[in-house]
């Protein structure tokens, strides 16, 4: 019961201490925000709802998102167990603000799926009070809103006829609005929501809410302890102005004193209810709210927060704090609630706070994890989105920290377990079990009490002040012991050694673990946010956030302004988040589209030392020959893309696809061109057309599944891509593009080559500078093209290799000439590099042929953007082993390495959409010796290409389990100094790289 020591009143109930309507609202901030983005929430799932046909689950977060969940994906993407995550198909971003404003308590979709209405903390949308937002799901825009609620709004739900939306708020009763036609799928450019009806007489918080089957009664629960009905079907038929609605039922029914979640059975002949005081879930008579019967809860060791009917209405569920054997389950009973009960597996392990029926008899689900599911009618799981942070509850004494601060330990798992080690000298992530130097908070040396999970924290015995309904989370003492730090569920303080408050400042999420380093400089803290964050001791501000990703490889480090370091593919991890007024939806740009100006390593690196981001940034630009002044983030915009139609998982039966699309640019950057995209590589390139009008481009597609995208670019940048997953369901044709087909298990006999491999490979272990020889760099080389030789006629129906052993900058040159001109849609193109990489002062990155003179880099070495533009137009798939980052010297003591970072990221970034195995991690090195007669990372593909990486004994070697076994067998080969990592776009499913015989 540990993991649920705070209430599900406490969790919930905490929105609803905000002021009612009359004071003016916020206005929505025109500064852009960073922001955490994984593709899965950050923070706790409030609600979830599902279209009338099952295609579309919707779900709002304290992360202040809603995401949209394409349920025809299950079974493509996500078996039910852990693996590769579901993706959703759309974000929807209402404008926010620091602290509360933006959390979402509620959403509900239209039955056919067209709308998407959110609620909660939502004032920035209003001149006064609170705010009901509308959104088009095809494409994201805010299409509709409804302002001036007295409180935050806590449920919403839609009529079965999609007319009605009612809104329940955190006091002050229900609010009813008609919903104007969308019309055109949900691409109206305004959606009307006007107050029909009202019931102001709650003086509690209301979450329940939902409507009859036939759409003429609505239910609501109130923590007043009554459940109300009201005859809908005299509201909006033409009143002017909002008519009063009154009860046509109103009692307080047997269960518990605060009923919580209300359901109408699918006949309509019943309503269930569960209470959030106890664990009862009564089932009652629609008709005048008597008690039927009393579901069998079987001494239920915690509440339900949610109830549900399946569609044929013979099974009833809850959902809420109910644990068995440790686990999280939701329990069904059949009979309509009179049958004996069955618990169901959700692999959640935190409260269960919605449930959603599908109409074909499974259930959706969400959890405070994040998490979401999706039983079968069979009970079975069939789909869970996990969360994609680490989980720091229960850490207050995990997060361990070295002498100057610059070194943390912290857990990736609840309590502490499966522990991570990062180091900002050198930003490298290992996952340490133990590491010596590295101290846990002091949490002994004063006398303070009732600090952990609870309300009360106190000094000596006096209470320390805390707002209301804020916790104390975790506690360290100052090493000179004048003073401590108290992290809560909304804040970081600071309190002097007699309990005076010295500052305190907001922070994401709760404050599960914090310490100070021995010098009393830096306060270190675990956010419920999966983030780490560094703050100046002496007066709170915030120098540094961290957030490692829940896959133990990716993580990415920024300044409060935006500058950032990453490993291989973290770049994607954070983003900023731009308003765009109370009638847009905002816009979020991750951070890889301003890589050019806040990519600065270099900058991280000095500020635990300086303390200051203002001066680290001085030294790095100092370091790097003078000041460059940048501008603020919102003057180097790219443009913004979204694909109007078709919808996602599109069903194709013919060989050609129209694609509409909508592209908007900054007024003084306007869009200058636009990329079409099949599963990553090139289509088509033509001008951008003016203004914002909705386009159309027809494109010729291949006969199998594909991902079709829309990139358009301005002069600062490319757009994320707009993405549709197309389903082919035509005819099979003659050869096509095999660049993005996971072979599987298919038998290698079975199946007939069709494409051809062109493969550069380059291996330099004689240079001019004869300090810069290498040992097996060729020799790499050789037997890398020996290894793709062997797929001729199995894989590949022909193998063509360009072997350039220490080949100078001419005849590489050349090679990469010969791929751009052999490689076709139908094919792969392949680069292997191996010998030594550079980046010179003034930040470009060189690969060093055998001829290269270095004191006159700029006309010998290959630039590095010779490499990514031709990987990029590649019509083919493209792929490149990068192993340039060996140890040497240059002239005036500069080491050679390329920042592999930097380079994997460019190249596997949706724009390029190449698959990019890198040799090793950040600015680490990568190893040879005569023991393996190669460098570990081709040592390692030689063996993994050869078998040893077919894990699953399918007889094939994907790019997935190739990562997998290369990284293991480096970092073994190397003592974990090395570890190699692989960049693939998102939108490229992994695909084949060898057959096995």
């Amino acid at each position: 019961m540990k993991r649920f020591a705070v209430s599900l009143i406490t969790m919930l109930l905490l929105v609803c201490s905000c002021p009612l309507a009359g004071r003016a609202a916020p206005v929505p901030t025109t500064e852009p925000m960073l922001r955490v983005e994984t593709g899965m929430h950050m923070e706790m799932i409030n609600r979830i709802d599902v279209d009338k046909g099952g295609r579309w689950l919707v779900s709002a977060s304290n992360d202040k998102t809603v995401r949209v969940w394409d349920l025809a994906s299950i079974g493509k993407e996500s078996g039910g167990s852990p693996g590769p995550q579901l993706q959703p198909a759309r974000i929807l971003r209402p404008p926010i603000a620091p602290g509360k404003e933006g959390k979402l308590y509620s959403v509900a979709i239209t039955p056919d799926g067209a709308l998407v209405a959110a609620g909660g903390w939502t004032e920035a949308g209003s001149t006064t009070g609170h705010t009901v937002y509308l959104f088009s799901r095809t494409d994201g825009r805010l299409v509709g809103r409804a302002g001036g609620l007295g409180n935050v709004i806590l449920q919403l739900a839609f009529s079965p006829d999609g007319r009605f939306l009612a809104a329940t708020l955190g006091d002050g009763g229900v609010r009813i609005f008609t919903v104007s036609p969308a019309g055109d799928g949900g691409r109206a450019s305004s959606v009307g929501l006007r107050l029909t009806a009202r019931d102001v007489a709650y003086d509690r918080p209301a979450y329940g809410a939902h409507f009859s089957p036939d759409g003429n009664r609505l239910v609501t629960a109130c923590y007043d302890g009554l459940v109300r009905v009201y005859d809908t079907t005299s509201w909006g038929k033409g009143e002017e102005g909002a008519v009063a609605a009154t009860p046509m039922i109103i009692r307080k029914v047997p269960g518990g004193e605060r009923p919580f979640s209300v359901r109408f059975s699918p006949d309509g002949a019943k309503i269930a209810v569960c209470f959030d005081d106890t664990a009862a879930v009564s089932v009652l008579a629609s008709s005048d709210l008597r008690l039927v019967n009393a579901a069998d809860t079987g001494g239920a060791n915690g509440a339900f927060a949610s109830v549900a009917w399946s569609a044929d209405g013979r099974t009833l569920y809850g959902g809420g704090r109910l644990l068995v054997d440790g686990s999280v389950c939701i329990r069904s009973w059949p009979g309509g609630g009179k049958g004996a009960y069955r618990d169901l597996e959700s692999g959640v392990s935190n409260v269960i706070t919605a449930l959603a029926p599908l109409p074909d008899g499974g259930l959706a689900y969400g959890a405070a994890d994040p998490t979401i599911g999706v039983l079968g009618a069979d009970g079975v799981r069939r789909l869970l989105i996990l969360p994609e942070l680490a989980d720091f509850r229960g850490t207050s004494r995990d997060l361990l920290l070295s002498e100057d601060g610059g070194t943390i330990q912290f857990g990736y798992k609840e309590y502490g377990t499966e522990r991570g080690t990062f180091s900002l000298v050198d930003r490298s992530l290992s996952l340490d079990s133990a590491r010596s130097g590295l101290t846990p908070p002091d949490t002994s040396s004063l006398p303070i009490t009732r600090w952990k999970n609870t309300p009360e924290p106190a000094l000596s015995g006096s209470p320390l002040p805390l707002d209301q309904f804020e916790l104390s989370r975790s506690l360290a003492i100052a090493p000179d012991r004048e003073s401590f730090l108290l992290g809560t569920s909304w804040a970081l303080r600071r309190f002097d050694k007699r309990g005076g408050e010295q500052w305190n400042v907001p922070i994401p999420g709760d404050a599960w673990a914090v310490n100070i380093d021995r010098k009393g400089n830096l306060a270190v803290v675990a956010c419920g946010d999966g983030t780490i964050r560094w703050y100046r001791y002496r007066d709170g501000k915030e120098l540094l956030a961290f957030f490692p990703h829940a896959d133990r490889k990716r993580w990415i480090l920024w300044t409060a302004s935006g500058y950032y370091d990453a490993s291989l593919g973290g770049e994607e991890l954070i983003g900023w988040h731009l308003n765009r007024g109370k009638d847009a939806a905002a816009d979020f740009y991750p951070a890889s589209r301003f890589r050019e100006t806040r990519y600065r390593p270099d900058i991280i690196a000095r500020i635990v030392g300086t303390g200051d981001e203002d001066e680290a940034v001085r030294l790095a630009d100092a370091a790097r020959g003078g000041a460059r002044k940048e501008a603020a983030i919102s003057r180097f915009l790219p443009p913004v893309v979204a694909i109007t139609a078709p919808d996602d998982n599109v069903i194709a039966v013919e060989s050609t696809l129209a694609i509409h699309y909508t592209v908007r640019a900054p007024t003084d950057a306007p869009a200058t061109s636009i990329r079409v995209m099949v599963d990553g590589r090139p289509v088509t390139v033509f001008p951008a057309a003016a203004g914002e009008a909705e386009q159309t481009v027809t494109i010729a597609i291949p006969s199998r599944d594909c991902v079709v995208s829309i990139i358009a670019e301005n002069r600062h940048a490319p757009s994320v891509p707009g993405s549709v997953r197309v389903n082919w369901r035509g005819k099979e044709s003659e050869p096509v593009p095999r660049a993005v087909i996971a072979l599987k298990a298919e038998p290698a006999a079975k199946r007939q080559p069709q494409s051809r491999l062109f493969l550069l490979a380059v291996g330099v272990s004689d240079y001019r500078d004869k300090g810069l020889n290498l040992r097996f760099a060729a020799k790499d080389a050789e037997d890398f093209a020996a290894a793709q030789k062997t797929q001729a006629g199995r894989l590949y129906r022909e193998v063509q290799v360009k072997m350039l052993p220490n080949g100078t900058k001419r005849e590489i040159i050349s090679g990469l000439a010969w791929l751009k001109k052999e490689v076709t849609a139908n094919d792969v193109g392949m680069i292997f590099l191996a010998g030594h990489g550079v980046n010179d002062a003034a930040g470009f990155y060189y690969f060093l042929p055998a001829d290269t003179d270095l004191d006159e880099l700029d006309y010998t070495g290959l630039v590095f953007s010779d490499i990514r533009n031709t990987l990029s137009i590649l019509k083919g798939k493209a792929v490149i082993f990068l192993d340039t980052c060996h140890s040497g010297s240059l002239a005036g003591g500069i080491r050679t390495g390329w920042d592999m970072t930097r380079v994997g990221n460019e190249l596997g970034s949706a724009e390029r959409g190449v698959v990019v195995f890198a040799s090793s991690s950040g600015s680490q090195f990568s190893y040879e010796d005569e023991a393996w007669n190669n460098g570990a990372f081709t040592k390692a593909l030689l063996e993994g290409l050869s078998g040893k990486a077919d894990v699953n004994n399918e007889g094939v070697v994907t790019v997935a389990n190739l990562n997998l076994y290369v990284n293991r067998r480096v970092k073994r080969l190397t003592n974990n100094r090395q570890e190699p990592d692989v960049m693939k776009p998102g939108f490229i499913a992994d695909f084949t790289l060898a057959t096995i015989r």
